[in-house]
């Protein structure tokens, strides 16, 4: 690899625990650790190789976590799977909002909950 390839795993606040159930526990909420992993490299060939040793190293985190992600490490692109992950229970609640205030999905970047469907009569 390169000397520019970095898996960074900061502990999050002190009690990470804490949270207020009517809230929404998130994942962020309950992990003790969240994590970044990154390959940089300026040469464009070994970009393959970077992306594939950040896939892996994901792959083999991934089977100890709690399963979604931190929220606003989320980017644009999130497979809807991954994203129904994050927020858990509570993507549907979320989806009818933004049906209310955004039905034509202005604000589609990162984080995105697509709007629920409209209600059929």
């Amino acid at each position: 690899m390169t000397p520019q390839h970095r898996a960074l795993i900061p502990e999050l606040a002190p009690h990470p625990r804490r949270g207020t159930p009517q809230l929404g526990r998130t994942h962020a909420l309950e992990a003790l650790r969240s994590g970044v992993i990154a390959g940089i490299d300026p040469a464009p060939a070994r970009a393959a190789a970077l992306r594939e040793w950040a896939v892996r190293y994901w792959e083999a985190l991934h089977p100890h976590s709690t399963g979604g992600g931190y929220v606003n490490f989320l980017g644009t692109g999130e497979s809807e799977g991954r994203v129904r992950a994050t927020y858990r229970g509570h993507h549907d609640r979320l989806a009818e909002i933004k049906r209310s205030y955004d039905p034509h999905n202005l604000f589609h970047a990162n984080q995105n909950i697509e709007p629920a469907p409209a209600h059929r009569p």
